[in-house]
């Protein structure tokens, strides 16, 4: 359980207005209403087609002791015994708020993220099963499957980078499992700054495998699309070295790992100042 108030304050993420119970306690993240259990907070996304903004209700019916959500929100000021926190951008809070929730994984694992447009699954499934025969207890996430230092198991979010209170719990639990490393494939769209799934991760290497149009719907741009892939390697750049892994305090040298046959390694080679090796 975290204190809603202690999240906000320790997540740094700037509040516009707030009502309700700020000392509401919390169990669980949420930002599917259809998810929410007693206990929960529940971000309210803004969506295509409509805003998470009119699943609040249903939330608190289902538990939710606490609200992030952005834009207007009407008609909740009766509910004396839930927290409304007003945001600029809900979806870029999760990932700072997951963090504080799940205790900052990433700081207590050597994390090791995965991108290109093809073969990231099968090269996190390589890199993992090397640890393993390496003798190191290792997690993974992918788009097929994922570990949390056990035997890999279907993903059933089907979801190359899941949102970050999915990524962050996973690596929480790899960290509770004993593991020492883990990895992450890292899609074009988890590394977005727009969605910020891969937000307040600490990576220790960055591994670039290929570069060709695709998402063009989402990113714009192929030169938009390879930035953005590229911001794995800039968050090399923001790495802690020293690490608590297993209770040990641990340092763990940052680099990148880039395929010098793709045309593209040069800008990912330069997008950080750590390493690189080709």
């Amino acid at each position: 359980m975290k204190r809603f108030s202690d999240l906000i304050l320790n997540s740094k993420i700037q509040i516009l207005s707030q009502f309700g119970r700020a000392d509401a306690e919390i169990s669980s993240l949420a930002f599917d209403s259809r998810d929410v259990v007693a206990g929960s907070l529940f971000f309210a996304l803004p969506g295509t087609h409509t805003s998470g903004n009119a699943f609040v209700l249903d939330a608190i019916k289902n538990g939710a002791s606490a609200v992030i959500f952005e834009g207007s929100l009407d008609g909740f000021s009766d509910f004396e015994n839930v927290a409304f926190a007003r945001v600029e951008n809900a979806r870029k809070s999760m990932a700072p708020i997951s963090a504080q929730f799940y205790e900052n994984p990433s700081k207590r694992l050597a994390v090791i993220g995965v991108t290109g447009t093809e073969g990231k699954s099968s090269t996190v499934s390589f890199v993992w099963q090397l640890l393993r025969l390496a003798g190191k207890k290792a997690g993974f996430i992918s788009t097929v499957q994922y570990s949390i230092g056990d035997e890999a198991i279907a993903n059933p979010n089907h979801t190359t980078t899941p949102e970050a209170p999915i990524i962050q719990k996973r690596l929480f639990e790899m960290v509770q499992n004993g593991c020492e490393y883990a990895v992450l494939e890292t899609s074009s769209h988890g590394l977005a700054e727009k969605l910020n799934r891969t937000g307040n991760i600490d990576f220790d290497c960055g591994i670039f495998m290929n570069v060709t149009l695709e998402h063009l719907e989402f990113h714009g741009t192929f030169e938009n699309y390879r930035n953005d892939k590229a911001n794995l390697f800039r968050k090399l750049d923001e790495c802690s070295h020293e690490k608590t892994i297993n209770g040990k305090k641990t340092l763990v040298p940052s680099f990148g790992i880039v395929n010098l046959e793709d045309a593209s390694a040069p800008f990912f080679i330069k997008a950080t100042k750590k390493t690189v090796l080709g």
